[in-house]
């Protein structure tokens, strides 16, 4: 309900009419109500922050231009700690929450998963103001495949990535990109 709200607010708030900026709106008031005491906001209430979700609601905020909000100037902070330095976003930008929420802390099951560059969602983030859109997008000039697409992580196919990287990059609007 966060990650999904996030994401179809953005949209709607982008593309959609007046009726559809009102739903965005709304969904907007309730994210930045929800989880008053984190930073950010995960796939849903009860799964920890990470990036991606959080991202989607700044996103959500930037859309209705809200973006000076101070949940969102603090997720913006939040998502700090998942940019590493080559400019890929991570989910989580480590395993210690994940591995709380699945009860998997005593366990040596691997979070490289959880924990590692995504493109999907360095790209997500490169749509963002942020002071690390930049980094984020020389990393998905560098990811993009011989045959132009970028390789998604949490999707069963590439289009998700390749269409979020194109916008990003476009949006850019360098020669290169």
């Amino acid at each position: 309900n966060e990650w999904v709200s996030g994401y179809v607010g953005s949209v709607l708030a982008k593309y959609g009419d007046q009726n559809a900026r009102i739903v965005a709106s709304d969904t907007l008031r309730r994210l930045l109500r929800s989880r008053f005491l984190l930073k950010g906001w995960g796939y849903n209430h009860k799964v920890p922050p990470d990036a991606d979700s959080t991202l989607w609601v700044c996103k959500l905020a930037q859309q209705l231009q809200a973006e000076n909000h101070w949940r969102v100037r603090r997720a913006k902070s939040f998502l700090n700690k998942h940019v590493d330095g080559k400019g890929s976003v991570h989910t989580y930008y480590n395993s210690y929450a994940i591995r709380l929420f699945t009860k998997l802390h005593k366990t040596n099951v691997s979070f490289d998963g959880w924990c590692g560059a995504h493109t999907c969602v360095t790209a997500a983030f490169a749509n963002i103001n942020h002071a690390r859109t930049k980094d984020a997008l020389d990393y998905l000039q560098q990811q993009q495949q011989t045959a132009g697409y970028w390789k998604a992580h949490w999707w069963t196919d590439n289009e998700y990535a390749t269409a979020l990287a194109v916008e990003a990059l476009h949006g850019r609007g360098t020669e290169n990109d």
